[in-house]
């Protein structure tokens, strides 16, 4: 694997981001957890597709656009339909 500089800080490492930023993630920390199991068991299942499978807490109105960590801003989607709703909104 290539090394490369950390998008948050520019340390060298393998990945998008070195180790000490990745535990500094906010999706990280247990706030956040407890807020994503929350979504995902009131919504229950996926939005997008319906699956119960591999569900994650994602933002309607991202963080870096204002959104708040707040269940009436997150919605439960697969892994599939999150990755895929994350590169549309990139692309735009």
């Amino acid at each position: 694997m290539p090394l490369k500089p950390c998008l948050d800080c520019g340390r060298i490492t393998t990945g998008t981001r070195c180790p000490v930023c990745r535990r500094h993630s906010p999706y990280q920390q247990p706030a956040w957890r407890q807020l994503s199991r929350f979504v995902v068991q009131r919504d229950g299942s996926c939005l997008e597709c319906g699956s119960t499978r591999y569900l994650a807490a994602h933002h309607v109105i991202a963080r870096n656009e204002g959104g708040a960590d707040h269940p009436s801003n997150l919605i439960a989607l697969c892994a599939s339909c999150h990755a895929r709703v994350e590169a549309a909104d990139r692309a735009t």
